[in-house]
Order: structure tokens, then sequence, then C-alpha cells
């Protein structure tokens, strides 16, 4: 195989690499942003917990992808199998 076929395949995969790190990071910045607000609503919660440290955890959870379809209640249940309940 001539070395200069190797050379730009290997230019062409380094390529698509930095094209799909370019949409794919964001996203995922994106993700984690909303992740640590979301532990950092529980930190709160768990040191005052008030109803409205409650639902403050319970928009930040809303804004997660895993999430996304759920009702509140729904929400409230996986919430309260992890621990996270006001009463």
């Amino acid at each position: 195989m001539d070395i200069r076929v190797i050379v730009f395949g290997m230019v062409v995969v380094l390529a698509f690499l930095f094209i799909g790190a370019k949409f794919f990071v964001p996203r995922e910045k994106e993700r984690s942003k909303k992740e640590a607000l979301f532990v950092e609503a529980i930190k709160v919660f768990k040191g005052q917990p008030s109803k409205e440290n409650y639902d403050e955890c319970i928009e930040t959870a809303r804004s997660l992808p895993q999430y996304k379809g759920n009702s509140i209640d729904e929400i409230k249940n996986i919430l309260k199998g992890e621990g996270i309940t006001f009463s």
C-alpha cells in the first residue's frame, strides 16, 4: 500500500474525529452542567430540608435527559427511591 493512501486515510479519520467532537462535546458539557445542578440542589435540600428546596430538586431533575418524559409524580417516586423525600 502506498504511503500517500495511508496518510490520506489517517487525515480523513482525524477530520471525522474532530468534526464529531465539535458536536458531541458541547452536548455532553450541557448534560454535565445539568447533572451538577441536580446534585447541588440535592445537597442544599439535604442540608436544609424545606418545600422550596424540594421543589428545586424536582425542577432540576425534570431538566435531566433521563427524566424528560416523566411526570412530576414519577420523578417524586424516583427521588423517593433515592432517599429524597419531603413529608
